[in-house]
């Protein structure tokens, strides 16, 4: 990567198909990837998602977990439990303010967390050591584009969905809609990522080492541990 390669618009299109397909593949291996990690832990899928979201953004109350999550607070009250029962999580008062309850994971749960999770991230940072700053920078641009496309797509068919008991025909005719729909979303994001490209580049090029932390996603990893020789 980090060279300047020039496609004709017939490569072009073909490089964003391949792109989308392999998006989709991806997609696919991290399901696989999140099956096997639950089966492990003990856990179904739901509640290993929200597990990992409790050890990426910190404590939460049970409304943001289930606003992360896409969860019903009736729903994420019930992962709460189990989580709580297999020694994963527990629920602590805010020091800011008694009247909030919060989600966390125990010491226990971070620790194996590290040593599940540990080995995958120390992997990731092998394969991209190769990469200019600039190809990594467009990678975060891209993942962070692509997550931003499917919760809207995800929240877009949620919207049309007709229940369980619907025809063919009338899914095949709320699915139609889904079109205009994103097209709609398409033209803003469009100009979003313009504006965070611009943004990404400002602060590579202007933050100190504080600022920039700030910036970079928080997780809490021993690099010394996977640096080592032994």
């Amino acid at each position: 990567m980090g060279q300047d390669i020039r496609l004709s618009r017939e490569q072009r299109a073909l490089a964003i198909g391949r792109l989308s397909a392999t998006a989709r593949m991806q997609q696919n291996a991290v399901s696989q990837l999140e099956e096997v990690t639950a089966e492990f832990f003990g856990l179904n899928t739901t509640d290993m998602r929200c597990f990992d979201l409790i050890e990426h953004l910190g404590p939460l109350t049970a409304g943001k977990l289930a606003e992360e999550s896409g969860l019903t607070t009736g729903a994420v009250t019930t992962v709460v439990d189990r989580l709580e029962a297999a020694g994963y999580a527990h629920r602590v008062r805010s020091n800011v303010d008694r009247r909030k309850v919060l989600i966390t994971l125990t010491t226990e749960a971070r620790g194996l967390a590290q040593e599940v999770y540990g080995p995958y991230k120390y992997r990731w940072v092998e394969a991209t050591d190769s990469l200019t700053d600039a190809d990594l920078l467009s990678i975060i641009e891209y993942l962070e584009t692509a997550q931003r496309i499917d919760l809207e797509h995800a929240a877009l068919i949620r919207e049309r969905f007709l229940g369980r008991r619907a025809t063919l025909r009338q899914r095949l005719d709320e699915a139609r809609k889904l079109r205009d729909d994103a097209k709609a979303l398409a033209k803003r994001l469009k100009q979003d990522v313009k504006d965070r490209t611009a943004a990404i580049r400002r602060l590579s090029e202007g933050l100190d080492g504080g600022e920039w932390e700030k910036w970079a996603w928080s997780y809490e990893w021993d690099d010394d541990a996977w640096n080592s020789d032994g």
